[in-house]
């Protein structure tokens, strides 16, 4: 009985040092496959707080409406046809009410500030209405831009800078000053004041200009002054004087550009006017508020000094409302070109 009392001993030993082995030899196998750097991390807690809003892409720096033409220092002319053009992105037709645009024209010196063009249907991409100016367009002496804008008035563009519309000049029904005394004639517009032998009351820059003796002078009308013009006239001026025939057609006052011509230099810009060739002197007049500029014309014709100047002077913006239009300079440089190309002697 002992003698199997100490086998069943020594199988119950053996059993026990077998297990031990196998966890020792199982936990060295774990320790060597287990990656090295490499820790459970707890269970993260379940947060029930709400999502953060979706980040939305950037909104496309594309307007909506944009306008292409006129952009602006076009000189257009009353009669004639031309193309207003814009570009309508794609996001445009999102909204039925904006499936068309209203066309204005806007000038400081119209009634009511601008005048609708048209209103006409619009899609997405190019566009283009071609406009023929009407003779109703009240132009003055001032500067326009167009503007564009959608049928809910949500969405605008206008063009960047000023452009000018003229009248097409006619010069059939202009009225004729004749100086039978000195031999000539000349055109001057039906609604000019025409003064004889004295400049007007808001004449300033020409008179210092003149050489000899003035016979006339034709000023803008009173109306145009309502923008920053303070005058615009031509004047006629003649001399029989030796002296001053002596220095007709040589400056009187240095160029005032740098390298420029200097007083008593001959004239050599020369301007034919019917036949007959006349030497031109620029001068320019600026100060605080005020600046202005005068061009005058000047020929020896049979042994007399004849001279016509053109002047103008205008108050800088600044120093005005900001309601008071800038007056058409291109406009007024094409009258005062209609009337000296009228001027003829009479034999």
């Amino acid at each position: 009985m002992l003698k199997n009392l100490n086998k069943g001993i020594a199988t119950s030993a053996a059993i026990g040092i077998i297990f031990l082995v196998t966890i020792i030899v199982g936990g060295i196998i774990t320790w060597q496959m287990w990656p090295k750097e490499e820790t459970l991390s707890p269970t993260p807690a379940v947060s029930l707080a709400p999502s953060p809003s979706p980040v939305l892409p950037p909104a496309t720096s594309e307007p909506y409406i944009e306008l292409l033409s006129p952009t602006g220092e076009e000189e257009w002319t009353i009669g004639n046809t031309y193309d207003i053009q814009w570009k309508c992105s794609d996001k445009y037709d999102r909204k039925p009410s904006r499936l068309g645009v209203n066309i204005w024209l806007v000038g400081k010196n119209l009634k009511d500030g601008s005048v609708k063009i048209a209103s006409i249907p619009s899609k997405v991409g190019m566009n283009q209405y071609n406009w023929t100016i009407p003779s109703t367009v009240e132009i003055g002496m001032s500067s326009f831009k167009i503007k564009i804008e959608t049928f809910d008035h949500e969405f605008e563009d206008e063009s960047n800078n000023y452009f000018s519309i003229e009248k097409e000049i006619q010069i059939t029904d202009w009225k004729t000053y004749t100086n039978k005394e000195y031999g000539f004639k000349l055109k001057y517009p039906n609604d000019w004041r025409f003064l004889e032998s004295s400049v007007p009351s808001s004449y300033h820059l020409g008179e210092w200009i003149i050489m000899g003796h003035l016979l006339a002078s034709f000023e803008i009308p009173e109306v145009e002054y309502k923008t920053n013009l303070g005058f615009a006239s031509l004047v006629v001026a003649v001399s029989d004087d030796e002296e001053v025939k002596a220095q007709c057609l040589r400056r009187r006052f240095s160029a005032p550009v740098s390298g420029g011509e200097k007083e008593g230099e001959q004239l050599t810009d020369e301007l034919d006017i019917n036949g007959v060739t006349f030497y031109r002197e620029y001068y320019m007049s600026s100060g605080m508020s005020r600046y202005g500029g005068a061009e005058s014309y000047r020929t020896i014709y049979k042994n007399r000094c004849y001279e016509l100047v053109t002047a103008t002077e205008a108050t800088s913006a600044v120093y005005l409302p900001t309601e008071t239009a800038k007056f058409n300079e291109k406009n007024l440089e094409n009258i005062f070109g209609r009337m000296l190309s009228t001027f003829q002697f009479l034999e």
